[in-house]
């Protein structure tokens, strides 16, 4: 009952809320009529307040969500080298203004992660903000790592650091965890509750080591996924999804037959670039946010979430001439043979896995 009321409650502030920042604004911008320059410090003032209380009611709402089983998540292939930078690349200014230096450490070029980006340029944003409100010198890294089983990333700051008996309170909700971070807007404390949320989200551990006067260190991990898996998981996702919305689920499955033909004459590698472009081609032509395709192997497999079996062979139709035209344009060794199957929930099966077995036949 406390979740929905504060969501509800946090819903209902949004609107008044943006009304209220929008007279302000046109306020200040002159729109209305000339304004003192007093008069602009003050309303500059109320803007910084109103941004504020967005602030506040956005985290709430992320609370609520993630507490309640409700948060939107939508995972797809990720570059997280590509997410720290962007990342980083906003704190800029900030970091300049407290003359601190953000370095950024990655163990290969570009690591790819199945995650929701939204969520995890939160996780970062969130982390690197809060090491910003406690470090008055030196540096703040963050860093990607490649493991066997996991993806480990760290955001370590050369702040005050956290007193031991606050350590296993940090990723409560509304605790401001004793750090002396002086004058200034110290948040609400939702922040790390509301990244660990993301974290678990995704199947991944959090935590944090800390010294006082030495700096503090935030470290959570990503699963890392094979092909087959990562399809498998999706696939058993969705199916759970449309029995939850009581609607359908497609999958086409678009496979090159004589690809063995295309590993020998051309190489493994070159043969696998052959039916990733083909992924991406796909992708690129699907038309709802919703729908997935991925590559395993000889065969590109595409996740139609909400679609009945006829409207998914029509689909399966078009995508398998797309393809067909494409490769058509390369210089191939020989004519790529291509088939395609539709296996739909539940006519033709009732979980991942025989919906899988029945498309990928």
């Amino acid at each position: 009952m406390k979740s929905s009321f504060v969501s509800t409650v946090s819903h209902e502030l949004r609107t008044p809320l943006t009304i209220v920042r929008e007279g302000v604004s046109q306020v200040v911008d002159g729109l209305l009529g000339e304004t003192t320059e007093k008069q602009k410090q003050f309303l500059r003032v109320s803007l910084d307040g109103i941004d504020r209380l967005s602030r506040i009611i956005d985290e709430l709402l992320d609370i609520s969500k993630l507490e309640a089983g409700k948060s939107s998540f939508e995972r797809g292939s990720v570059d997280l080298v590509e997410i720290v930078r962007e990342v980083a690349s906003s704190f800029k200014t900030m970091m300049a203004r407290k003359s601190l230096e953000l370095k950024t450490s990655f163990s290969s070029a570009s690591i790819d992660a199945f995650a929701d980006r939204d969520k995890l340029v939160q996780v970062f944003t969130n982390l690197i903000n809060n090491a910003l409100k406690f470090t008055h010198k030196g540096s703040i890294t963050v860093s990607v790592e490649e493991q066997d089983k996991v993806i480990l990333c760290r955001v370590a700051d050369t702040g005050e650091g956290i007193d031991k008996p606050d350590l296993p309170k940090v990723f409560e909700k509304f605790q401001q965890f004793n750090r002396t971070a002086g004058p200034g807007d110290k948040g609400t404390g939702l922040g790390l509750a509301i990244v660990k949320g993301i974290i678990r989200l995704h199947r991944g551990e959090i935590w944090v080591e800390s010294e006082v006067g030495q700096g503090t260190t935030f470290s959570f991990t990503l699963p890392k996924y094979t092909p087959q898996r990562l399809l498998e998981e999706h696939v058993s996702l969705c199916v759970r999804e449309a029995v939850k919305e009581e609607t359908a689920l497609s999958l086409v499955a678009i496979r090159i037959q004589n690809f063995d033909a295309f590993v020998h004459k051309m190489g493994e590698k070159i043969a696998t670039m052959l039916v990733y472009g083909a992924c991406r081609l796909i992708q690129t032509n699907l038309r709802r946010r919703a729908d997935q395709s991925m590559a395993i192997g000889d065969t590109i497999l595409v996740v139609l979430p909400g679609l009945p079996k006829e409207d998914a062979v029509t689909i399966s139709w078009r995508l398998r001439y797309l393809v067909e035209q494409d490769l058509l344009k390369k210089e191939l060794p020989e004519k790529a043979e291509l088939i395609s199957e539709v296996a739909c929930f539940p006519e033709d099966g009732c979980t991942g896995s025989e919906l899988l077995k029945r498309v990928c036949a």
